[in-house]
């Protein structure tokens, strides 16, 4: 809405508070290269970060795609919850940090070092959130999300999705 409001009107509407621009998270910047950053996975945004009430995006994708580190890291964290889904935690420089959930097979472990474009798992099934969302014939999805400072980053903005 935003986006359209500067396009139409030449600029942000300061007086609704939702764009007053005093959201720490609006604040933050990767400080990355979109020419250094790779997608997490070649497929659709299914659910976008101003969709999301948690800072976290969906992205569809066909399932067996390989799930790849979006920037060079260290991984700091892998878990398996009890449906076999693996969420990984990578650490970047300049305090950032991506989160990737739902991954199927992960093959990275915890103090892994990532290169961007690195293989950390796969897709997997759709899960139940996921089937209200996207298409489950044949796709799942990954949830995704990137942090600085405990403060959610629109990954549109330090990610080439388009």
């Amino acid at each position: 809405m935003e986006a359209w409001y500067g396009q139409t009107f030449g600029g942000s509407p300061s007086f609704l508070p939702s764009f007053r621009g005093d959201d720490p998270a609006a604040e933050a910047s990767a400080g990355w290269s979109r020419d250094a950053t790779v997608l997490p996975v070649d497929g659709r945004v299914v659910q976008s970060f101003a969709q999301s009430d948690t800072g976290i995006i969906q992205i569809a994708a066909p399932l067996g795609s390989d799930i790849l580190a979006v920037h060079a890291g260290r991984v700091t964290q892998v878990t398996t919850d009890n449906g076999g889904k693996a969420t990984i935690i990578v650490q970047h420089s300049n305090r950032v940090m991506t989160v990737y959930g739902d991954i199927s097979s992960p093959v990275v472990k915890t103090n892994d070092w990532v290169q961007a474009g690195q293989k950390l798992g796969v897709i997997g099934a759709a899960n139940e959130d996921a089937a209200a969302i996207g298409d489950r014939d044949g796709e799942g999805t990954l949830r995704f999300a990137v942090k600085q400072n405990n403060n959610y980053l629109d990954p549109a903005e330090v990610i080439p999705f388009d």
